[in-house]
């Protein structure tokens, strides 16, 4: 994952920041406790105490290489109750060993480039965000996440990995692609009023692809995806704590355990039913 997909996350997580409540809520529905890929992917908002009380959010990084990855924390803007002055800090799960800290992202050695991925993010983040910018070998790790000056209140944090999904040449300025991703609404079909879906297509510079399709507000069941007539999976739509969402993941290179291979062109009529019916629906346009 490049750079601009982490700010393309914290977007999303300012975007959705009025919505916080206290106790941990994963974003991304995958369990706070263990992650287990090469590519860190983990958001989490919730309510940060003191000491034992901390937020905490626990990832494995699979490997088999190192991992360069950016951790972070910050409250987004009108929150109510929100954290005044996160402080995060990183520990290696095994040794019990901080391998880095921050209170305030421009007192980083990264702020540079911490900096500028705020900025594209395009979201109010302030100075008293915390970040840290490391490279991780396989193991198992935690952010901690408090307040500085010994505050509480509601959160966001996460991981994200810094490093290019498609190694053939993920970036957009080289390749025979031209690296591009389109994420649009589902249109509800009325069948279940509340019923709220989305569906993401990226393209990368080496032409591979990955798609992510959400939907949420819907009653907890199994839900099938077809794209241009055809059948190709199924999401199972669970209660968070604080909604019924569920999603389902695609990629051509399906390096992660929760991908599924991307075997089909997402391009054309995507559909989200139950059973027969038509809950959700969007004409997919082509990225190639």
């Amino acid at each position: 994952m490049s750079s601009t997909y982490f700010s393309r996350c914290l977007a999303t997580m300012g975007r959705a920041g009025t919505s916080l409540v206290a106790g941990a809520l994963l974003l991304v529905g995958l369990p706070a406790t263990a992650f287990s890929s090469d590519l860190v992917n983990l958001f989490m908002q919730g309510f940060a105490g003191t000491g034992e009380d901390r937020m905490e959010t626990s990832f494995i990084v699979a490997g088999p290489g190192p991992t360069r990855v950016a951790a972070f924390a910050f409250t987004p803007t009108g929150v109510a109750g929100g954290l005044e002055d996160p402080r995060l800090v990183l520990v290696n799960v095994a040794t019990g060993r901080v391998l880095g800290s921050n209170d305030n992202w421009p007192d980083s050695a990264d702020a540079d480039e911490i900096g500028r991925i705020i900025a594209s993010t395009g979201i109010d983040i302030n100075n008293r965000a915390a970040a840290v910018i490391i490279e991780l070998s396989a193991g198992a790790y935690v952010a901690l996440v408090d307040g500085a000056d010994g505050g509480t209140g509601i959160v966001a944090a996460g991981v994200a990995d810094l490093e290019d999904d498609h190694s053939g040449g993920g970036d957009s300025a080289t390749g025979p692609c031209t690296g591009q991703e389109v994420e649009l609404p589902l249109v509800n079909t009325g069948v279940i009023g509340g019923a709220k879906g989305k569906a993401r297509v990226r393209t990368y510079a080496d032409c591979g692809q990955d798609l992510r399709v959400e939907i949420e507000d819907v009653p907890v069941g199994d839900y099938g995806l077809r794209v241009a007539g055809q059948v190709v999976g199924t999401i199972k739509v669970v209660n968070t704590g604080f909604e019924n969402a569920g999603q389902i993941e695609f990629d051509d290179e399906a390096n992660d355990p929760h991908e599924l291979p991307l075997t089909f062109d997402p391009s054309g009529l995507m559909e989200l039913t139950q059973g027969s019916t038509v809950i959700l629906s969007r004409d997919f346009p082509s990225l190639k």
